[in-house]
């Protein structure tokens, strides 16, 4: 669950709407830091091998399916996730990545 302004945010639901997108192959959704609404949310996203799209396009496809609340801040295609030694997507792995690359905006 991620908390943000107040209203409690499943990532698993987050994700399966991502995944519904044809060009998505997986997605894994994480809290971020947030200094206004407790915690942001930041899609990482795997596309399926050769497609192609838009980080606007999936923040659209977001928008007219999830509430307002739900939307992701946030949306990053990456190539891989970071896996532990059973598969499962490290999420904070994920969370350290976005903290790397803000430092100097916390």
């Amino acid at each position: 669950m991620i908390k943000r302004s107040g209203q409690n945010v499943s990532a698993s639901e987050v994700e399966s709407v991502i995944e519904e997108h044809p060009s998505v192959y997986e997605a894994a959704v994480v809290g971020i830091p947030d200094r206004i609404r407790d915690e942001g949310m930041k899609a990482y996203v795997v596309l399926q091998q050769n497609h192609e799209v838009l980080k606007e396009e999936l923040m659209h496809y977001c928008r007219l399916r999830l509430a307002k609340f739900k939307v992701p801040d946030i949306i990053e295609i990456i190539d891989e996730f970071p896996r532990t030694s059973i598969g499962e997507v490290q999420k904070h792995a994920l969370q350290q990545m976005h903290v790397e690359e803000y430092r100097d905006f916390f």
